[in-house]
C-alpha cells in the first residue's frame, strides 16, 4: 500500500471510502486499535483472540444505538 504523501491526488478521479468494513474486512484493525487503547488506558495487554471472542460475544446481540460507545463500556467492565 502506498503512503498518502506518495500519491499524486491530482491524477485521481474517484475515491472509494469503506468506513464500515464492507469492501475490506477491517475488524482485525479495530481489534488492534482496541488492544492498544486498553493497554494505553490501563496497562493491560489483551491478546487479539480474546478481543475477537469478546467482540463477537458483544456485537451479535447488540445491534441498536451507539454500538461502539456501548462496546467501549463493555470493554471497561
Amino acid at each position: 500500500m502506498k503512503k498518502l504523501e506518495n500519491i499524486d491526488l491530482q491524477k485521481k478521479k474517484y475515491f472509494i471510502l469503506d468506513l464500515d468494513g464492507t469492501l475490506i474486512d477491517s475488524n482485525e484493525m479495530w481489534r488492534i486499535i482496541d488492544q492498544r487503547l486498553i493497554y494505553y488506558l490501563c496497562g493491560k495487554m489483551i491478546d487479539l483472540t480474546t478481543l475477537k471472542n469478546d467482540s463477537n460475544y458483544f456485537f451479535l446481540p447488540n445491534t441498536k444505538g451507539n454500538i461502539y460507545l456501548k462496546y467501549c463500556e463493555f470493554l471497561i467492565e
